[in-house]
């Protein structure tokens, strides 16, 4: 696997598991009476403070470092980059379907009089949303790789 590949890979990675281990804290902050106060946004990004989030957020972030750790292993790293950037390009494509229902129920609730106040910047200044736009960069690259390697055929992979 290329460096670049594995430094992007790393990159996103440890951003989500940062935003998910802050997404934990501001669910633990809120759900139990311990005095502390949940973190409103990160590096510009806003964070939940969903466990289900953190626990999706997490688990990206650590399928998308194993290939830093898997050495020589081509396969084992490849894999875990698949599997990484399809949940993460899966949790962005979710977070474009939220963005898009919140501006239809703004749409249809300002028709019938109703004052509502919606700022899409809220959402998308997420981590969901950023991830997975860098993700969408590892999956070109573990698409061309799978064409490379005849696992898949695809519209990248070259005829001769």
């Amino acid at each position: 696997m290329k460096s670049y590949v594995k430094a992007l890979a790393g990159i996103t990675g440890s951003l989500y598991v940062i935003y998910g281990i802050l997404a934990l804290y501001n669910w633990v902050s809120e759900t139990f009476p311990l005095n502390v106060n949940p973190i409103g946004s990160f590096l510009t990004l806003n964070v939940p403070s969903d466990i289900g989030a953190s626990i999706a957020l997490i688990t990206i972030g650590l399928t998308l470092m194993l290939p830093l750790f898997s050495g020589n292993n081509s396969v084992q790293g490849l894999s875990a980059l698949t599997v990484g950037t399809f949940l993460a390009v899966a949790l962005f494509a979710l977070q474009i379907l939220i963005i898009m229902a919140n501006i239809a129920d703004t749409l249809i609730l300002s028709s019938v009089g109703e004052e509502v106040e919606y700022n899409i910047l809220d959402d998308i200044q997420r981590i969901e949303f950023y991830g997975g736009a860098l993700s969408l960069v590892l999956m070109y690259y573990v698409i061309k790789e799978l064409s490379r390697r005849k696992i898949i055929t695809s519209i990248f992979s070259r005829r001769k």
